[in-house]
């Protein structure tokens, strides 16, 4: 099982503008109450790629990844 994460890059019509057009409504979801900082992580589309391929040329694998940049970044 392959999970990846937030996935951005070139031609995105899925995250970037979704966020972009909140955040011109102001409209961009608050954390509210939350004391410690809100982390996530992306994964860029060819950083995908390639853990895509190395998944489907591995001789053998875990059960399963979350695949990230392996950048987390505040979301506050």
């Amino acid at each position: 099982v392959l999970r990846p994460r937030a996935v951005f890059g070139p031609g995105d019509t899925v995250l970037f503008p979704r966020v972009i057009a909140a955040a011109r409504k102001g409209a961009l979801p608050r954390f509210v109450g939350q004391t410690q900082p809100v982390i996530g992580d992306l994964i860029y589309i060819d950083t995908l790629c390639d853990y895509l391929y190395r998944a489907a040329t591995a001789p053998q694998l875990q059960p399963a990844y979350n695949l990230t940049n392996a950048q987390p970044v505040d979301l506050q």
